[in-house]
């Protein structure tokens, strides 16, 4: 009777051993998600100059329009690349081969980059210009300078606003400050 007694209480002891040893784990599982792990902090290799340079890249391509934002976009790429300093031209005096080749290569990514830049219509205009002087000096002349027809659109465009309900006034004197400082610059 004793031998049976005891095999009757070892077989239902399996099922609570049983149930236990899942809760466990359960319970080991739950505790590895209830800790604060530290996040994988790594140094950042994988960004560089180069990355920089493509997240500056203007996003549309200039068609003749708001010329002084482009040109402010270009520059900061350019000189993020690095090869914005051929705009000054050619540099003085004797240069040696490494030099030269350095302006060579500078010149062609700075024309490359501002003819990728420009719309079809400009593009057909001015990809002919082979020096990044020549190019910049070129879209500064034509674009730089101040645009009557422009500033009369602006001015237009400021005599037309009108302060509506329906819109939030910061929204509205935001945009009467964009149209000012489009008409100062």
């Amino acid at each position: 009777m004793l031998v049976l007694t005891s095999m009757l209480g070892v077989c239902m002891m399996f099922p609570v051993i049983f149930v236990m040893i899942y809760i466990w784990n359960k319970f080991r599982k739950l505790s590895n998600l209830l800790t604060i792990q530290k996040p994988c902090c790594r140094p950042f290799p994988e960004y560089t100059v180069a990355h920089l340079a493509d997240a500056l890249r203007p996003e549309t391509k200039f068609s003749g329009v708001h010329f002084k934002r482009w040109q402010v976009k270009v520059n900061l790429w350019l000189n993020a690349t690095g090869v914005f300093w051929a705009s000054n031209g050619k540099p003085e005096g004797n240069l040696t081969a490494d030099e030269l080749k350095r302006f060579t290569d500078a010149n062609t990514m700075f024309v490359g980059a501002v003819i990728g830049a420009l719309s079809e219509r400009l593009c057909d205009v001015y990809m002919h210009i082979a020096y990044a002087k020549e190019l910049w000096d070129a879209l500064n002349a034509k674009f730089g300078a101040s645009d009557t027809g422009s500033e009369l659109y602006v001015m237009e465009n400021f005599h037309d606003i009108k302060m509506v309900d329906n819109r939030s006034v910061v929204e509205q004197a935001h945009e009467i400050q964009c149209i000012v400082k489009e008409q100062s610059s």
